[in-house]
């Protein structure tokens, strides 16, 4: 079963009142979904037995701003399952960084009332339930195999 995480807002609501033009409109994406499908193979341990292989087929949909919202395909992979993980932990520490920089930018005169914290926090909060439910899983998995 697909997991899909669809965002609420267009790009026109996200930033309402703005517009951009040259490189920066032809190459930012809004992501409006994102779907993750457990896919799994068997591969052959170093011992030479069979071994089960999690694999996630990754696609993200999204548009340009400057384009109507047609549900391109801006990424799509197969990626090892554990590779997810190690990608939502580098995101979010990324992301982390990304928003302190932006505090310590926004902490003067400058005022950037486009920017909608409350979502952005409850987004985050939802993504810290996820993660938890994942690690519970994976507990129950290692406890069943120990």
């Amino acid at each position: 079963m697909a997991e899909e995480v669809e965002q609420e807002a267009t790009a026109k609501e996200e930033t309402p009142g703005l517009s951009l033009s040259g490189v920066l409109a032809d190459q930012l994406y809004v992501l409006s979904s994102s779907s993750i499908v457990l896919t799994t193979t068997f591969a052959q341990s170093s011992e030479g037995g069979p071994v089960l292989l999690p694999l996630a087929d990754w696609r993200m949909l999204g548009h340009a701003v400057g384009e109507e919202p047609d549900q391109e395909i801006a990424f799509e992979a197969l990626l090892p399952l554990d590779n997810i993980a190690f990608l939502l932990r580098d995101m979010s520490g990324e992301f982390r960084e990304a928003v302190e920089n932006l505090e310590a930018m926004t902490s003067g005169a400058l005022n950037l009332s486009q920017i909608d914290t409350t979502r952005m926090r409850g987004w985050l909060c939802d993504v810290a339930e996820q993660v938890e439910s994942a690690v519970a899983s994976l507990d129950r998995m290692g406890l069943a195999n120990d």
